[in-house]
């Protein structure tokens, strides 16, 4: 990180407010740094970056001591120039550039070059593309961004009145669809291919680097709540009759009542499969309620085959099976024939 400062001395230097966090979370941790961190690193005031940061430091005095210590570049937008218009505080842009080159990366660092200037001539030549077609002062989607970020401000943001107040003169000319066709006017001139290089000969062959896939943190990276990002959502209940979300079709009340009743029927067992067919409807020829003697005729059904139990069968070893001995003779009564006759058994 020091030669970023030694080759571009003049250049801003920012700190990924991302990886900031989490190596403060290593040691400091509680909801006071949690309502306050990132709201220093997203303020544009020195007044309101100076307010956050008193309170991290009324509650935990050396944990900002920390940050004085390990984090001397800037991340927090108060503190940022006006030269650079971006106001980002992570390091997406160079997570996305690295994520627009990642199937490039197994070449050599020549090929590797002519791709990345391949990819640049053709987004240049799309957003020149998309300049002509803009039309007023202003970008159309910072238009836009005004009006959404005041949306909660309970005002309007107009692009003109009467008064001869306009939306333009408070923007920026960064901003202003001048400076974005002037961006992409020029051309990128024209260099020659690999194939019109002077052929040389090394006495050595250079084989494509040997890249093994390392395990880290996922790419596409999503914002916690102290973030600002989107609580986890859960799923609502679609009804099947009146398809709106967030009730059940036996408390639906804007459905209508003989799908209702069609469902509650088939949820019982009583539905369509359950209806008993006319007899009129089993003849071809018309049927007239007669009584006509005819012979029984009887009807034989199959008899399902019984299923064997298939189990293990127990073995008898010679210790479980004893003999018992005969009981005596005893003399001839009446209630002799109701005794047991058993004379060897199992225990």
């Amino acid at each position: 990180m020091n030669g970023v400062s030694e080759v571009f001395p003049e250049a801003e230097h920012r700190e990924c407010m991302y990886h900031l966090v989490q190596n403060f979370k290593k040691r400091y941790s509680g909801k006071v740094f949690d309502e306050h961190l990132w709201a220093s690193a997203y303020s544009w005031s020195p007044y309101m970056f100076d307010k956050h940061y008193q309170a991290m430091a009324a509650a935990k005095a050396e944990a900002m001591k920390y940050l004085q210590d390990t984090h001397k570049k800037l991340w927090t937008r108060s503190q940022f120039g006006t030269a650079s218009k971006v106001d980002y505080v992570t390091n997406n842009l160079a997570e996305s550039f690295n994520n627009w080159i990642k199937g490039e990366k197994q070449k050599h660092l020549d090929d590797l070059m002519g791709t990345i200037r391949q990819k640049i001539l053709i987004k240049w030549n799309h957003r020149k593309r998309v300049a002509r077609k803009f039309e007023g002062k202003i970008l159309p989607h910072i238009v836009q961004k005004l009006k959404d970020d005041s949306y909660n401000l309970d005002i309007e943001v107009i692009t003109s009145s009467p008064e001869g107040a306009r939306l333009e003169d408070h923007v920026d000319d960064f901003f202003s669809v001048q400076k974005f066709k002037d961006a992409y006017a020029g051309s990128i001139p024209c260099i020659p291919d690999k194939s019109m290089w002077p052929k040389a000969t090394l006495g050595f062959f250079m084989h494509l680097p040997c890249l093994k896939s390392t395990g880290g943190r996922r790419k596409n990276r999503m914002k916690s709540a102290v973030e600002g990002g989107s609580k986890k959502k859960s799923k609502k209940h679609e009804c099947p009759i009146c398809h709106e979300l967030g009730h059940h079709w036996y408390t639906c009340k804007n459905g209508n009542l003989e799908d209702i009743t069609a469902m509650e029927a088939e949820r019982s067992g009583t539905g369509s499969n359950d209806y008993t067919v006319p007899l009129q409807s089993m003849y071809l020829a018309p049927f007239h309620e007669e009584t006509v003697q005819t012979e029984p005729m009887e009807v034989v059904l199959p008899q399902p085959s019984p299923k064997k139990k298939i189990g293990l069968k127990k073995k008898l070893t010679p210790k479980k099976l004893s003999i018992v001995p005969a009981c005596p003779a005893s003399p001839a009564s009446p209630a002799s024939n109701t005794r047991s006759k058993k004379k060897v058994g199992f225990k």
